[in-house]
């Protein structure tokens, strides 16, 4: 977050929404880990019958283990297992972002969003 210029909210300020979520069901989050540590995490919100990425991140080590990567395939793969036919991968972001979520085969919609059909 430091070299990217991104802030972090502190786990205070959202405690009580992501465990409600939680409970819920209608967050998600998913995590990689490598020999026994996190590498990192995404959060995904299940709503107007989609998953829908709202945020991530991952530890940048070299070589990379393509955390990033692994974990939108492991967004994917859990809206198909929920029978939806298109994942919300969001828009915005750094132009690296943007070229990092078009490797996915990305369409943007008239809803102001993107998504990846499988």
């Amino acid at each position: 977050a430091k070299e990217g210029s991104y802030s972090i909210r502190p786990y205070f300020m959202c405690k009580r929404m992501w465990r409600r979520g939680l409970r819920n069901g209608t967050f998600h989050f998913l995590f990689a880990v490598h020999n026994g540590r996190i590498k990192g995490g995404i959060w995904l919100v299940e709503t107007g019958g989609m998953l829908s990425y709202i945020m991530g991140g991952s530890v940048k080590e070299q070589p990379s283990l393509q955390v990033g990567f692994i974990l939108q395939c492991g967004a994917i793969k859990k809206s198909i297992e929920k029978g939806y036919d298109i994942y919300n991968i969001s828009i915005g972001g750094s132009k690296g972002v943007e070229e990092f979520k078009d490797m996915f085969g990305r369409e943007k919609t008239n809803l102001k969003s993107t998504f990846v059909s499988i």
